[in-house]
């Protein structure tokens, strides 16, 4: 792999970390202070609302700006969703449709940033790239819920995982805004976004492939 690769790996590692946070921990900790699934409920659908709205805006932002824009905007809305849950506290119920909404569209703006950093950085070697980060993600996957877990019985206090979610999206802002990856943007067409196959003949696969991989997740 090259230098870009690495640097983008190691990125993402530190996302990954963070992310587990945001997105397992939260969900938990909405039920620890709501043992309502309904509460649970209205959360996730907020953020299945928000995840297309998200892509949507990020390709704008893309096209217009930089796909590095994007990724930014991802992070400081995850930082946001740290922040309310400390702050807010058990009040974070009293907005849960907002929060989901939040959270959803920091989900969005990172996965559409992904899949095109990812896409660009990777035409030369992608096999092995896939093979390091498909570790990766399975290693984080294994020992996370572990490590955290035993952190929160040994700390006592499980909204310091949160604030190990900050610092971690904090320091991966500042690697982030030093990675060297430069996409110039282009004219953007919604017609062409809407549009089913539009110009690309394997849209539609695209599009199946990825609603399928939703709904797993």
């Amino acid at each position: 792999m090259d230098k870009l690769q690495k640097q983008w790996l190691i990125i993402l590692t530190i996302f990954g970390t963070g992310d587990f946070i945001t997105n397992v921990f939260t969900n938990i900790y909405l039920w620890q202070k709501s043992s309502s699934l309904i509460t649970i409920a209205n959360f996730n659908l907020w953020i299945f609302l928000a995840i297309p709205l998200a892509a949507m805006v990020g390709c704008y932002i893309a096209q217009v700006k930089n796909v590095k824009s994007v990724f930014f905007l991802a992070i400081l809305f995850y930082l946001l969703q740290l922040f309310l849950i400390i702050f807010l506290k058990e009040s974070i119920l009293n907005i849960i449709f907002v929060f989901g909404f939040i959270s959803g569209l920091s989900i969005g703006f990172q996965s559409y940033a992904y899949n095109l950093i990812t896409e660009e950085l990777t035409k030369e070697k992608r096999g092995l790239y896939f093979g390091y980060h498909g570790s990766m993600q399975n290693l984080l996957n294994l020992t996370l819920p572990l490590l955290y877990s035993v952190f929160i019985v040994i700390i006592g206090k499980f909204e310091t995982l949160f604030y190990i979610g900050i610092c971690l999206f904090i320091i991966l802002f500042v690697l982030f805004y030093l990675f060297p990856f430069r996409r110039p943007g282009s004219k953007f067409l919604l017609s062409e976004v809407i549009k089913i196959p539009g110009t690309n003949p394997d849209k539609g696969s695209v599009l199946i492939l990825k609603f399928l991989a939703g709904l797993q997740s």
